[in-house]
């Protein structure tokens, strides 16, 4: 048997991981509504494998996709929330939606500093300049957040939704018809 060149690995100190700049941390709103409106959108095309992704995370939740055309229905029921949420034009969600996910997150971290107070709606709209989907890190230039924005809000403006939440056993808020979410008017 031959013997083989044995070499010694000598072991480096490493000089010691500096910690990373912590950014801050946004404040979402988390409600039956807002969690089902980005399950939505996050979807896309795909709407109608909702159901069956809902039925494999949550069994007592139940989950329906209804189509009509270009347009479609999507209706939770848990044993506290019933919401609707419906799309005029599935279109709009096909392809890449990053915009309207982007936009309707801004505009989630907004309600929660402008118009939610002690878990009240405080006051019915909510107001950024453009900088801040630049700030937020969502967009780098000024031209790309306005054609974000731009995009985004053609699809956010075609939500309408209605619903039921009880909140506590004498307490409970709801939209009885479907309302448009999102306006776009400033």
């Amino acid at each position: 048997m031959a013997k083989k060149n044995q070499q010694a690995l000598t072991i480096q100190p490493v000089a010691p991981l500096k910690p990373v700049e912590q950014r801050d941390f946004y404040n979402v709103p988390d409600s039956t509504a807002s969690n089902l409106i980005l399950e939505t959108l996050g979807a896309g095309a795909d709407i109608a494998d909702l159901p069956a992704r809902k039925r494999q995370v949550n069994h007592s939740t139940t989950l329906e996709v209804y189509e009509d055309g270009q347009r479609r229905q999507v209706q939770l029921k848990t044993q506290k929330a019933s919401v609707t949420i419906e799309l005029a034009d599935i279109d709009k969600l096909t392809g890449s939606n990053k915009p309207a996910k982007k936009l309707f997150v801004l505009a989630l971290i907004k309600a929660n500093e402008q118009a939610i107070h002690d878990g009240q709606l405080t006051k019915n709209y909510v107001s950024f300049p453009l900088q801040e989907l630049i700030d937020t890190g969502f967009y780098s230039t000024p031209q790309s957040a306005r054609k974000g924005f731009n995009t985004g809000m053609d699809t956010l403006t075609s939500l309408k939704i209605k619903g039921h939440i009880q909140q506590t056993k004498k307490k409970g808020s709801s939209i009885d018809a479907l309302e448009v979410l999102f306006t776009g008017q400033g």
